[in-house]
């Protein structure tokens, strides 16, 4: 403490001594000698009290290094890891989600639980329920696989009859002076997770409009489900009316509704018999599509 004490007295004599030069500036050489050695002997003043200061220091840090007490740590010793098991059955899996369900339930009415906690219960009940019906409707590996070998043969008369309303498009354009234009966002690749776990998936597919003539436009829509069996559709929506691809097992179902409300369908057929029924529907898409802007003029 005494040695801040006089480092701070010297600082302000320095201090001080900066004032008075500043007012009134040595005149003569004896006077500019005298405060060039006041201020040498009150700059190493202040370096000899800073020294003595940063010892002090270094011992207390060393006292009290010597007094503290050294702890020895001790390994911690991990037990080995636990050997992962396989998952159990999805029937195991439904039993024990249903068990659960079934105390929380039972805690959910029990009125001595606070409010709070038992409204956490009933929230959790719920999803739980909604777990183990998701689980209910997922299919098994063996479903999958009859819907993945029905999906591959279903797949290419979808796509071939977005690529078929295009040409069709683009010539129904080019009699009326327009430019058709495909926005192809494609079907997918690969099976839907939603899909597999038996919900239902929608996709846009595509759309076909014209480039000035705005009315004239198709909406293209693929959807697809596992449960309880594969099924896929692909609709197309316009102002003409409805058609709708479908497949019954691996073949495909035309069933179209136009303008007038007239609904035609064709029966599921493979290969070239369904290839000219969804053509056969297309083009009486497009007519009623045509018909429809030209009521409107």
């Amino acid at each position: 403490m005494a040695v801040t004490t006089l480092q701070i007295l010297v600082g302000l004599i320095l201090v001080l001594l900066g004032i008075a030069l500043a007012g009134r500036p040595p005149a003569t050489a004896n006077e500019r000698w005298l405060y060039r050695g006041v201020f040498i002997f009150l700059g190493l003043l202040l370096l000899a009290l800073t020294g003595i200061q940063y010892r002090n220091v270094q011992k207390k840090e060393a006292s009290f290094t010597e007094r503290t007490p050294v702890f020895q740590v001790q390994p911690t010793i991990l037990p080995p890891a636990p050997q992962k098991e396989a998952a159990p059955p999805d029937s195991n899996q439904l039993a024990l989600q249903q068990k659960y369900q079934n105390v929380l339930g039972e805690l959910a009415t029990n009125s001595s639980l606070p409010p709070k906690v038992r409204e956490h219960i009933i929230i959790t009940t719920a999803k739980l329920g909604k777990d183990a019906q998701a689980l209910k409707q997922a299919p098994n590996d063996e479903a999958l696989s009859a819907a993945l070998s029905v999906r591959d043969k279903i797949l290419p008369y979808f796509d071939d009859a977005i690529k078929s309303l295009a040409n069709l498009s683009e010539k129904e354009a080019a009699a009326k002076g327009d430019k058709s234009v495909l926005n192809y966002q494609g079907l997918p690749s690969e099976l839907s997770p939603a899909a597999q776990a038996g919900k239902r998936f929608r996709k846009n597919a595509a759309e076909i409009k014209f480039q000035k003539n705005a009315g004239w436009d198709f909406q293209i829509e693929f959807a697809e489900t596992v449960s309880p069996k594969y099924q896929a559709n692909l609709s197309v929506t316009c102002k003409g009316g409805v058609l709708v691809l479908r497949n019954a097992g691996d073949s495909v179902e035309t069933r179209i509704e136009d303008l007038s409300g007239e609904s035609s369908a064709h029966n599921p057929a493979t290969s070239d018999e369904a290839k000219a029924n969804i053509s056969e529907a297309l083009q009486k898409l497009v007519a009623s599509e045509s018909d429809a802007l030209q009521a409107k003029q």
